[in-house]
């Protein structure tokens, strides 16, 4: 009767997270269709910029708090201390977006004379953003599926409409920013309020824990901050080193072509997480011995790889369609960007997963180097295709080639701090599927017809949902995750 019930939840929570996650797909899809009728491929590449350096303040000083804080949650929530805890981090994220602002004054008066404007949007960014990612995935961490994944969708909505409303008159990178700032704080706002109605409502112990001793900021905080900035220096940095070589209007159209599979790659990454790392990191919270984490590993690698790699593959196929339905007309890109960009995910995502065993082991110096590699490799490989004279199509193969070494570099690490028990022949039948949807793709007819182009996403789309159902079904490993429970009632 127990095991009924709790596949029920199960089921309901699965059906929650992934209706909400495809509606905050779909409105950020409409988004990229906005942006790209609202922006010209100069301004798309000012708004790199300016997603570059948003990016470089959350992954080195927010990330590695969000990370520690996820370890911590449960723990915190039954002592009944969350949001005394997350008040003290208050000064630290001001303190962040004021170093934000000034960096940003900078850069804004070198690409546009409007280094305010530059400033502002960054420092509002970096405020709203860090609350809204810690506070919404914190709840999802807790078991309030329906309130995280509502918050989630209240977000995309009014992101996506205030971004529009700023730019409709007055196209301009830092506006269509402004309002994206505008539908975090909405979103962040709802959630505190409600984690502290749900706070309130608890009878705890309240005992007390420093929020971070000095052996967790030496051990976890400040290797992840510089294995972060690595990142940051592989996955967005890069974007400065092309607008100097290549100009702002040739990253724009490199920067579009590569959302689209960052975005539907964010969607399966954000499922997996909002789904399954509760349980994994509930999981380790309750069996904290080598055993216990190489268990919770594997079935959590074993689950998520195969649905990568299939990802992955339908972006390749769905390529062509995704650029008529999705990209306005004054950005003409070939699909083949977007399969370069569907690989570049896929082993972001990857290593994301292996990492995830450094962040357990509270070791996250082990995280430096995989990152280290891919971003030198990348800078390198962009440098001598500069001197070359290459295409900025050939040289974003760099970034390909710099997440497979910093992926292998990943992989060896965790496989050498632990037994991860891999599914091979799972993986390998996922991975000749997707190569058959890479080769599969180059035969395929191009359409015009806005209505074709929507059919054939929309065959690719249950091609690909129904491999999923199958490989899911009854799957050990998915079991196995879903057993634990999320918080102490």
């Amino acid at each position: 009767m127990k095991k009924t019930k709790k596949l029920k939840e199960n089921q309901i929570d699965f059906l929650l997270v992934s209706s909400g996650r495809l509606l905050v797909a779909l409105l950020t899809l409409v988004s990229i269709r906005m942006v790209t009728t609202y922006l010209d491929p100069v301004q798309f590449g000012e708004l790199a910029i300016l997603i570059s350096l948003q990016t470089f303040f959350g992954l080195l000083f927010i990330n590695p708090v969000g990370q520690y804080i996820n370890l911590k949650t449960h723990q915190w929530w039954e002592d009944g201390v969350v949001v005394g805890h997350l008040k003290l981090f208050r000064i630290y994220f001001l303190l962040i977006a004021l170093i934000g602002f000034v960096v940003a004054f900078i850069v804004g008066e070198r690409f546009s004379g409007s280094g305010f404007h530059y400033a502002i949007v960054i420092l509002l960014m970096i405020l709203m953003a860090s609350w809204n990612g810690i506070l919404i995935y914190l709840l999802n961490m807790l078991g309030f599926r329906l309130a995280s994944t509502s918050m989630m969708v209240i977000t995309a909505l009014i992101s996506l409409c205030a971004s529009v409303f700023l730019v409709i008159n007055k196209p301009s990178a830092p506006g269509w920013f402004l309002g994206q700032s505008v539908g975090m704080f909405v979103g962040a706002l709802v959630a505190i309020l409600f984690l502290i109605k749900q706070q309130h409502q608890r009878t705890t112990k309240k005992e007390y824990h420093p929020v971070i001793d000095k052996v967790a900021l030496w051990r976890y905080c400040f290797p992840l901050a510089a294995a972060t900035a690595f990142m940051w220096c592989q996955l967005s940095g890069y974007r400065f080193f092309i607008e100097h070589y290549w100009g702002l209007a040739a990253l724009g159209l490199l920067s579009i072509g590569l959302q689209i599979p960052s975005q539907i790659a964010a969607l399966i990454e954000s499922l997996v997480m909002q789904y399954l790392y509760p349980y994994f990191y509930s999981s380790l919270n309750r069996d904290k011995t080598q055993e216990g984490l190489e268990k919770s590993m594997s079935d959590l690698i074993n689950l998520a790889i195969p649905i990568y790699i299939l990802v992955c593959g339908g972006i390749m196929l769905g390529g062509p369609y995704l650029v008529k339905m999705l990209v306005g007309p004054q950005f003409y890109i070939s699909s083949g960007i977007l399969s370069i960009g569907a690989l570049i995910e896929f082993f972001r995502m990857s290593a994301n997963l292996f990492g995830n065993a450094a962040h357990a082991k509270l070791k996250t110096g082990l995280l430096a180097m995989p990152y280290f590699i891919g971003a030198s490799t990348v800078f390198i490989l962009l440098l001598a295709s500069e001197k070359f004279g290459a295409d900025i199509s050939i040289a974003a193969v760099s970034l390909v080639i710099g997440g497979i070494l910093m992926f292998v570099t990943m992989l060896k690490n965790t496989c050498s701090n632990l037994t991860i028990h891999l599914n091979k022949k799972t993986l390998i039948t996922f991975f000749v599927l997707a190569v058959f949807m890479a080769i599969g793709s180059l035969f395929l007819p191009r359409i015009d017809d806005i209505f074709a182009n929507l059919f054939a996403l929309c065959i690719v789309g249950i091609l690909i949902l129904s491999i999923l159902f199958v490989f899911l079904k009854n799957n050990s490993a998915l079991k196995s995750m879903l057993s634990g429970q999320l918080r102490a009632n």
